[in-house]
């Protein structure tokens, strides 16, 4: 018997923090954890497009769990993991992204040029979503903004706008001298702003 409950560490340097996981991984991922360190033009105190991209394209090819979570924690003292509540949902917004171009579409198997066509609507809403939210010169997550609720704000805004079919979860210390990822608490927009949940 095969044992799936394995864990890896990947670690990058002073010269080069980033780190690639495997498109490839030998078991399926069924978490996946990461740090955004501080670097010369800021740190993002949320989840990338690149890091939800890339488990779209996890969970698209076989090497994901349907249940996947993804953990983070920043520079900037914050502590977040996202569940994929539909991953269907999920996928469709990155697909243009887990297949960069429409030479790699896979064949549709319903109608001729489907998956082409859904792959051209895709590419068109990411990027007028990638523009108003991720963009350096035009989004409203910036890595540069200091005021973390302002960020969590917009990336909430972003997840809603794009229906992603996920869940946001603050899994920072609700007491003094507790570790982070101890109590999670699901977080959504109230009135424009982040609204934590009680612990669950």
């Amino acid at each position: 018997m095969t044992n799936t409950n394995v864990s890896r560490t990947y670690v990058g340097n002073a010269n080069n923090p980033g780190v690639n996981f495997p498109d490839s991984p030998a078991n399926d991922y069924v978490a996946i954890s990461h740090i955004h360190p501080n670097i010369g033009s800021g740190t993002l105190s949320v989840f990338s497009a690149n890091d939800l991209a890339f488990a779209a394209k996890m969970m698209e090819l076989g090497h994901a769990v349907d249940d996947l979570t993804l953990y983070l924690s920043t520079d900037k003292g914050t502590q977040y993991a996202l569940t994929i509540s539909d991953k269907q949902k999920f996928i469709d917004l990155f697909y243009s992204q887990i297949y960069v171009n429409t030479k790699e579409v896979p064949p549709s198997t319903t109608l001729p040029g489907s998956n082409m066509i859904k792959h051209i609507n895709a590419k068109k809403t990411y990027k007028n979503l990638f523009n108003k939210y991720f963009d350096s010169a035009t989004g409203s997550i910036k890595e540069t903004d200091t005021q973390n609720e302002n960020v969590l704000s917009e990336f909430l805004k972003f997840m809603e706008e794009a229906d992603a079919g996920v869940k946001l979860f603050d899994a920072s210390p609700i007491n003094p001298g507790d570790p982070p990822f101890k109590d999670f608490r699901e977080i959504e927009l109230l009135n424009g702003q982040p609204s934590r949940k009680n612990p669950c």
